[in-house]
């Protein structure tokens, strides 16, 4: 029944892009992947697995940025915007030295090589293109915070316990906190809850967080929202 795999997958990828290329772009892509998944396969574990493939595929070599009115990006204040290009071209260059060095030793050992690299490759793209892709996002009464591809977390404006612009003495690192790949010495914002709340990351593990660490390139936005008005 193996020689069934390869057909079988591709007809996974040929519905859900189709029905992916259907929906509007107010829609996520990454949350519409895992529900088409969990459809055709009925597992949860595997179907987030395959979904998270699918999603790094897709925003590597068709991302489209989600159009929200609540939209708040945050690429340029994140340190992936400045690494990723340099790890990308470095790995390119690795990919194809290791492969002519193996290849004199073991031409097997030095294509599999080469297909991990590559694999890293469109991993890398896929996560530095969905960080424009996936923007944060802000209702009246609802955050979303994103990283990416790789992880979110959905907060309720009465789950937020209190919040602060900390800046460089912000430890982001204690235990219980979600937090982005932030430039210079610190996040823009400290957010602490009144409760654990779950945050999701890219093959639909879960963990719980306390607080957030965060920053977007427009921080006013974010600062209005946190504020409650003042009452009259």
């Amino acid at each position: 029944m193996a020689w069934l795999a390869a057909p079988l997958e591709l007809g996974v990828v040929v519905f859900t892009i189709r029905r992916i290329r259907r929906f509007p772009r107010s829609v996520d892509v990454l949350e519409q992947f895992r529900s088409l998944c969990l459809q055709l396969i009925r597992n949860r574990i595997a179907a987030g697995l395959v979904a998270a493939e699918l999603a790094i595929v897709y925003y590597a070599f068709m991302p489209r940025k989600q159009q929200d009115a609540g939209a708040l990006p945050y690429r340029e204040s994140t340190a992936a915007s400045q690494f990723a290009p340099v790890i990308f071209f470095v790995l390119a260059i690795e990919t194809v030295g290791l492969h002519l060095m193996l290849h004199r030793w073991s031409p097997t050992a030095a294509w599999v090589a080469t297909a991990l690299d590559l694999y890293g490759l469109v991993f890398l793209t896929g996560f530095y293109r969905s960080l424009l892709a996936r923007p944060h996002l802000l209702t009246p009464q609802t955050l979303t915070l994103r990283m990416g591809l790789l992880s979110e977390l959905r907060i309720e404006r009465a789950e937020i316990a209190a919040w602060s612009r900390p800046g460089a003495l912000v430890n982001r690192k204690a235990p219980g906190t979600w937090r982005m790949l932030t430039l210079g010495d610190g996040p823009q914002f400290l957010l602490e809850f009144n409760k654990p709340l779950r945050a999701v990351h890219l093959y639909s593990f879960t963990r719980q967080v306390t607080r957030a660490a965060v920053s977007i390139d427009d921080p006013r936005k974010l600062a209005e929202w946190l504020t409650p008005p003042v009452s009259s």
